[in-house]
């Protein structure tokens, strides 16, 4: 997610579980919408 690095330390290198939350909300840009997750939390 954007302005997340604080959690870059969390992603293991060992393919060990991690847990994240988000919110499923459309996007629409240009006239194009999409689906996207939103991050709020990882651990």
């Amino acid at each position: 997610g954007f302005n997340m690095g604080n959690y870059k330390d969390k992603v293991r290198p060992n393919n060990s579980p991690i847990e994240i939350l988000y919110n499923v909300e459309e996007n629409e840009w240009r006239g194009r919408k999409n689906i996207q997750l939103v991050v709020k939390a990882i651990r």
